[in-house]
């Protein structure tokens, strides 16, 4: 038996099965955008104006601060998602995103986007 979801007045559609933890883990590295953290790499801008970019302790903060500036924006996206599902679904491309085809239930990436949101900044302070 499939679970249907509603999306507009009469309108249904067949909710796929629930899928592993790998699809699970999969669809929340896919909602995290990784295509877009290239722009994190902006944070290397200063130090490299500054002329310290070449010793280990910047390099050490810089990985630190790309991976938690990446934290960040993943935690945007997740939340993102997670609140516009029902819209989503509804919408000719947004409609294959993971949280709106139902390959990451709407909890999870709410969940993980706001312990992202919380620990990125309390790691970085």
């Amino acid at each position: 038996m499939t679970d249907t979801v509603v999306l507009r007045r009469g309108d249904r559609r067949e909710q796929p099965p629930p899928r592993g933890t790998r699809e699970l883990l999969r669809g929340l590295l896919i909602t995290a955008r990784p295509k877009q953290w290239v722009k994190n790499v902006l944070v290397i801008a200063a130090p490299a104006a500054a002329g310290r970019l070449i010793t280990r302790h910047a390099l050490t903060e810089l990985a630190l601060v790309f991976a938690l500036f990446t934290a960040a924006s993943a935690a945007v996206h997740l939340l993102n998602d997670a609140r516009d599902a029902e819209a989503d679904r509804a919408h000719p491309v947004k409609r294959h995103r993971p949280v709106a085809a139902g390959q990451v239930p709407a909890p999870v990436a709410c969940a993980t986007g706001a312990a992202l949101a919380v620990l990125a900044p309390l790691t970085a302070a």
